[in-house]
């Protein structure tokens, strides 16, 4: 939520209030016009993803898909910008909704998984082991995908969310209850 704030203040965007925040800080309203790429807005965690845990997982669940269900998931580094989906950016990676597409570094996405709406719940692992990410869509793993060396040597890369559509919602999860994935019988596998 800070580092939300602190964006639209370096934007000198105080007065844009495209995304309503729950007082908790997990669940997060898409209010803004929604009607082209330039709406979208994307919020990180306060906390970049711990570079000494070999498994990192975190989780989100579809509470409205919204008109559209434009609802990126993914990781970036600290400097992306926050006024577009998860991926569209360079430097960061995003799983989407509306249409399945894992976008890396650019706009242009390509297939990857199925579609999520409400009541879904999309997760996305990175496993330190391989150097590898996947998502999870409804505690099915999708395909792992190498990271790039850009994050490899990043000391803080963070979980992002994006929405862009009137009315899309989301709870994230960091782990304050138990994941919807099984991310311990996962990680038994390495160790």
């Amino acid at each position: 939520l800070k580092e939300r704030w602190r964006w639209l203040e370096k934007k000198k965007r105080i007065d844009w209030g495209d995304l309503d925040i729950s007082h908790n800080g997990l669940k997060v309203c898409y209010k803004g016009y929604g009607k082209t790429d330039e709406d979208a807005a994307s919020i990180k965690s306060n906390f970049p993803i711990c570079i000494n845990l070999p498994v990192y997982y975190f989780e989100i669940k579809v509470l409205n898909k919204g008109r559209e269900g434009f609802i990126g998931l993914g990781i970036s580094i600290e400097d992306t910008e926050l006024d577009r989906l998860p991926g569209w950016e360079k430097k960061s990676i995003g799983y989407h909704g509306d249409d399945g597409h894992l976008f890396s570094d650019s706009g242009v996405g390509k297939n990857y998984g199925p579609t999520y709406t409400y009541s879904d719940i999309i997760g996305l692992c990175w496993n330190k082991f391989n150097n590898c990410i996947f998502f999870t869509n409804n505690s099915n793993a999708l395909e792992h995908i190498s990271i790039s060396k850009i994050f490899l040597k990043s000391k803080n890369i963070y979980p992002i969310v994006g929405l862009r559509s009137y009315g899309e919602s989301i709870e994230v999860n960091f782990g304050m209850k138990p994941f919807d994935f099984d991310i311990n019988l996962f990680y038994r596998k390495f160790v």
